[in-house]
């Protein structure tokens, strides 16, 4: 396996293994079997994705923290945290394609799920176990350089010149030494070729100083840029190039180019590779889960039927969680699921009669719109409570934390839509109601 082979050189280096929980990869799981064969390639597991772009964002902000540089420019970090997000939607494409071809036998008949569950299991445990912590432990280190650069540019004036220091790894490669204690300016090109942070898991750095420089190594094959690593994140805005194995040769392969006609004009064109400025990678990765739980409501108002299916449109953020945490409330997990039979129970007749239920375009603007929503926690149900303003109404939507959900073909724990319904603003104001936003 290429990221298997691409890691392995630095596996001494790398921290015990962090998988996520039993119960969260079988909930993956069970998506990844519901959906089979016929699942889009763009369709990314919305549990999945946000689970592993929360790891690389954690992993960024604790690696700038680290680098102590004041007053970084809010859209550097952004971009740090877009190249987050386009990373993890090619890394979940890969984890489920992997799986996905394997959901069928010799035969072409679709495996039991145990079956294919324990066939897929090295998969997950690669890609959510010793893969995610050497990617998570680089990504800390590249947001510490990404911010230092910022430092060394600002700097400049007076500490002109950049000095390679030594790895402080116990166990330091050979690769790098050849590079440690060779001072450059800032603007040679040297450091566009070779800089610290260019293999995996690399614990060299860099400082600024007034030192005279030194003359640039010789170099060989060996010392090259390994791949996702061949970029210098303080200039290029990226934590991993787009030279990762997770990513397409060229556009015309990328599974987010979707029709043959796209894929012909990116040949045509000869258009060069620009994964993280791609109009058709960022729709992928805008709100996973919303395009599911959209249809999910149109199944439930065309038929008034239940299935037991359920999926995931909204994860809360660390300052939400804060302030329901604030209330009492430990949230097992972040996300909020949207099940068929809620939606039933939203839409069910006695509502409609007495005209205090949500239509079904009104349940679906919240699903779309639920990051603008004003949010409460009610301190009396311990509920979280969303609300909206359509049609000169005010609707509420209730979600319950921690709620036990069957659904998929499994149970588990999260945050789950309740109900919905008309409601007035006053009502809204009254004491038991906490705005958290």
């Amino acid at each position: 396996m290429v990221v298997n082979n691409l890691y392995q050189a630095k596996t001494d280096d790398v921290a015990a293994s962090m998988e996520f929980s039993d119960d969260f990869i079988a909930q993956v799981l069970h998506d990844i079997y519901r959906r089979g064969k016929a699942q889009s390639p763009t369709d990314l597991s919305p549990e999945l994705f946000r689970a592993i772009l929360r790891s690389f964002n954690q992993a960024t902000a604790q690696g700038m923290a680290a680098a102590d540089v004041p007053d970084l420019d809010d859209d550097f970090r952004q971009a740090l945290r877009h190249s987050n997000e386009v990373f993890s939607a090619f890394k979940v494409h890969r984890m489920q394609s992997d799986m996905a071809r394997l959901l069928t036998d010799s035969n072409g008949d679709l495996k039991p799920f145990n079956q294919w569950a324990n066939d897929v299991l090295p998969i997950a445990s690669h890609q959510c176990g010793a893969w995610l912590r050497t990617e998570y432990d680089t990504a800390v280190i590249r947001a510490h350089q990404a911010a230092d650069w910022q430092q060394f540019l600002r700097e400049a004036d007076v500490l002109p010149n950049l000095k390679w220091m030594p790895s402080t790894s116990p166990n330091p490669g050979a690769d790098h030494q050849l590079f440690w204690n060779t001072v450059r300016p800032i603007n040679d090109p040297f450091w566009n070729e070779h800089r610290p942070g260019d293999r995996w898991n690399c614990k060299c750095s860099l400082t600024s100083t007034d030192e005279p420089c030194t003359a640039a190594p010789s170099s060989d094959k060996a010392s090259n840029p390994q791949p996702g690593l061949d970029s210098n994140p303080g200039t290029d805005k990226t934590t991993f190039s787009q030279s990762h194995p997770y990513f397409p040769k060229s556009c015309s392969s990328c599974p987010f180019n979707k029709g043959m006609k796209n894929r012909l004009m990116k040949v045509f064109r000869n258009e060069e590779k620009h994964c993280y400025n791609c109009s058709k990678i960022n729709r992928a990765i805008q709100q996973p889960g919303v395009a599911t739980a959209k249809a999910l409501v149109d199944n439930v108002a065309k038929d008034m039927i239940a299935r037991k299916t359920a999926c995931s449109f909204y994860s809360f953020s660390d300052r939400e969680v804060a302030k329901i945490k604030q209330q009492g409330v430990e949230l097992v997990s972040r996300d909020i699921f949207l099940s068929d039979q809620r939606i039933l129970h939203a839409l069910r007749d006695f509502k409609k009669n007495n005209g205090k239920s949500v239509s079904p375009d009104e349940l679906k603007f919240f699903v779309e719109n639920i990051a603008a929503c004003s949010m409460y926690f009610d301190t009396e149900k311990a509920n979280i409570i969303f609300a909206t303003n359509q049609n000169g109404k005010v609707q509420k939507f209730v979600v319950e934390p921690n709620y036990k959900i069957k659904a998929n073909g499994t149970k588990f724990t999260a945050n789950a839509f309740i109900t919905a319904g008309v409601t007035q603003q006053y009502n809204l104001d009254e004491d038991k109601y906490i705005k958290i936003r």
